[in-house]
């Protein structure tokens, strides 16, 4: 089955604009459709509290990180503490960034989730991605470049980039200091915030539409060239191998692109995998 013509889910932004989203196929059924709502500051705790995780985690609304979100007067100047000593804090503080940052900050929320089940510390054992968002050195480092200077992180301007991708810092000592706030909740948040309207904006260029959710999250999981690489395939031609798409993702993921006895799996397995819970 192929990309072209599935149905869209847009992502609602703050401006309060949002694009239609067609009906859900019974021959697609791994696309989980939902309807866009128009983003509202006083629904949003009804809107979080719709919004189902896994069995073990879901967002309590009740809770004063929530009930912050709620209030019209949204500040980035709130401490951290507020919501990391709370229940579902980190939840919270995804959520909340994900707002001010004009996206839909239930796509944040469950980005955070299936990448890291809500552990900022958390570290992949077979790459270099790290924290609530998982992010490679690379990725990372590129998108403080990107993304840094205009959040005020210390640092991000002294990052440079040459002709194959690769940023590395000019300072000495910089590096590491940079990647540590990978583990920084409202650093990792507002970049991935960032990160994520970016991807948007790349999606609805190339597709002429609004991207689907799993559209969007191929971008953060394989990075914007292989992510495109990997849609384009999934639109042409989905019944081919997926790892030549992206060796280096099926290098650090194997068990998405190969089954349990080493068979390869093809465009559209993958793609069913690439979605939010």
């Amino acid at each position: 089955m192929k990309l072209k013509g599935w149905p869209i889910l847009a992502l609602t932004l703050l401006s309060g604009s949002h694009a239609g989203a067609g009906a859900a196929s019974s021959a697609e059924p791994w696309v989980h459709l939902r309807d866009p709502e128009i983003f509202q500051a006083e629904v949003l705790p009804g809107l979080l509290g719709e919004l189902s995780l896994d069995p073990d985690v879901r967002i309590a609304v009740a809770n004063a990180g929530l009930r912050i979100l709620a209030d019209v007067r949204i500040s980035r100047d709130l401490s951290v503490s507020t919501f990391t000593r709370q229940p579902n804090g980190l939840a919270a503080l995804v959520a909340r960034e994900g707002f001010i940052a004009g996206l839909d900050p239930r796509y944040l929320v469950r980005l955070a989730n299936r990448e890291s089940h809500f552990d900022p510390f958390a570290e992949s054992p077979t790459s270099t991605a790290a924290g609530l968002f998982q992010f490679t050195d690379n990725t990372w480092l590129c998108s403080m470049r990107e993304f840094g200077p205009g959040l005020g992180v210390v640092g991000s301007d002294q990052i440079s980039q040459n002709r194959r991708g690769v940023c590395e810092t000019l300072a000495p000592g910089e590096r590491s200091r940079l990647l540590s706030l990978r583990s920084d909740p409202l650093v990792s948040s507002r970049i991935a915030a960032a990160f994520s309207l970016r991807n948007y904006r790349v999606l609805v260029s190339a597709l002429g539409r609004a991207p689907t959710v799993s559209e969007l999250y191929t971008l953060h999981f394989f990075g914007e060239i292989d992510g495109l690489r990997f849609l384009r395939a999934m639109a042409e031609s989905p019944d081919a191998m997926a790892y030549p798409f992206s060796p280096a993702g099926a290098k650090a993921n194997s068990r998405l692109f190969f089954g349990k006895h080493g068979q390869p799996k093809k465009v559209f397995e993958v793609f069913e995998s690439l979605n939010l819970p």
